[in-house]
């Protein structure tokens, strides 16, 4: 790890590029840069020297994305339960928004939001399913025998 302070990399000597993250759209550009090349988003001086948006890259960590469970979410919303699948898919979708903007804790809590609310769509899917089911096999059930019988006792 490397000092924010430090101008240059104490192992390799290198210089230490320092950047700015845009707080709308979380594009990284080069400090002292007025406006985010990605959004337009203007970042005044004040942003720049109170170190709010500055980051070293050498310190950065960078984390895997999780998965955002955004398949699950759509076949849970067309082949379960509509209103619980997109909600998943809503949560599926913040999954890449918050990682992009590097709220890695955000990102890990909506992938498991989106699974949670897929895996209810689904639980809620196959209930009804088999209810459904259930009753209109139930006439088939009851009145089928009692046809046969009253064929036999005739």
């Amino acid at each position: 790890m490397v000092s924010d302070k430090a101008a240059n990399c104490p192992n390799c000597g290198c210089p230490v590029e320092r950047v700015v993250v845009c707080e709308e759209c979380g594009e990284h550009f080069k400090e002292g840069i007025s406006n985010c090349p990605k959004c337009g988003c203007p970042v005044g001086s004040d942003a720049t020297s109170n170190n709010n948006n500055l980051i070293n890259l050498t310190t950065m960590e960078y984390k895997d994305k999780p998965d955002n469970n955004l398949l699950y979410a759509i076949l849970s919303t067309v082949c379960c339960c509509a209103p619980l699948g997109i909600v998943s898919i809503i949560y599926a979708i913040q999954v890449d928004n918050l990682y992009r903007k590097h709220d890695y804790q955000g990102a890990q809590d909506a992938a498991d939001e989106a699974y949670k609310y897929a895996k209810y769509a689904l639980i809620f899917g196959i209930v009804f399913y088999v209810l459904l089911f259930g009753l209109y096999s139930l006439p088939a059930i009851f009145i089928l025998p009692m046809g046969i019988m009253h064929d036999v006792m005739s």
